[in-house]
């Protein structure tokens, strides 16, 4: 998981601590500075749609300067959503 993350989004270090959860895996990244959450999902189509979905509306949501909300952050190749082969499974 280190390692995706590293190459990924181009941390220099990081921590990482998995936190519980129902449906899908997140985790808490402390990387330069900062903290940020990294969710993984099993892959299916349904779910994927659902998460690009949920990332459409978090965009939105953060041109509002009245309050604020968690920004989608990209991945090496600019996109929000990717299926990645992470410890022998395929994972959004």
């Amino acid at each position: 998981m280190e390692k995706v993350l590293l190459e990924e989004f181009g941390f220099n270090k990081l921590e990482l601590k998995k936190l519980d959860g129902y449906d899908n895996a997140n985790y808490i990244v402390k990387a330069d500075s900062k903290k940020y959450i990294f969710k993984t999902y099993l892959y299916s189509e349904e779910t994927i749609d659902l998460i690009k979905a949920e990332n459409e509306a978090l965009l939105f949501l953060s041109t509002s300067h009245v309050v604020s909300f968690p920004y989608p952050i990209k991945f090496s190749d600019d996109s929000f959503v990717k299926c990645l082969n992470i410890n022998g499974g395929q994972l959004i």
